[in-house]
């Protein structure tokens, strides 16, 4: 890809979430996402990391191996390892920033997932959301109003309408790049795994020493 993206993967995927997933969530565990629809954190934030780790590959950033491991230092195993190619440039915006940040020689993709986040979180998923969110924010894809609510300050978002066309027309490649990711199907599988582990790793743990 010569011309970087305006848009990264993650961030097209959060501003269309309706249309790139599927589960609602009306009482928990859901984003309420600028286009009114409330969608299920899980599956928004898999979707997005996904996404955010195809973008990488797509633009040449980071590559992808299998390798053996010894899991609890005895018990043979696999795990996925991304390696970085090149440096990150300006441009780069949203969960693939912080990704990539992540990722050195040879790193364990779901450290580098875990490591999106700097503490333990109630909802991970819901922050890691928010990583492209923002972003999304600053570049002026999504309006912010912020509303006063007893003390607290509350931000409101809804979608720039403006900017529909130019974030549809990015739809189809995000979708042909998952598609292709998981022509492999055991690197996609892994992938997929090691994503899903590295988010609820980071799920705060109650205090049961009371």
């Amino acid at each position: 890809m010569t011309d970087f993206p305006r848009l990264t993967y993650s961030e097209v995927v959060y501003f269309l979430a309706d249309k790139f997933v599927s589960q609602r969530s009306g009482i928990v565990n859901y984003e309420k996402h600028p286009s009114g629809q409330k969608i299920s954190v899980k599956p928004l934030s898999q979707k997005m990391v996904m996404s955010a780790v195809a973008f990488l590959i797509d633009n040449g950033f980071i590559s992808l191996s299998i390798k053996d491991i010894k899991k609890l230092f005895i018990f043979p195993g696999k795990d996925v390892f991304a390696k970085r190619l090149k440096e990150p440039t300006p441009d780069l915006s949203g969960i693939e920033a912080i990704l990539l940040q992540n990722i050195k020689e040879e790193t364990n993709l779901e450290k580098a997932v875990y490591y999106l986040l700097d503490n333990d979180e109630t909802s991970p998923w819901g922050q890691i959301i928010r990583i492209s969110k923002n972003s999304l924010a600053a570049k002026g894809y999504l309006n912010v109003t912020e509303e006063k609510k007893l003390i607290l300050k509350v931000r409101n978002y809804s979608l720039n309408n403006s900017k529909m066309n130019e974030v549809s027309s990015f739809t189809e490649k995000v979708n042909s790049s998952l598609i292709q990711l998981s022509n492999d199907k055991d690197l996609f599988n892994m992938i997929d795994k090691a994503v899903a582990k590295g988010m609820a790793a980071r799920v705060e743990q109650t205090d049961t020493s009371d």
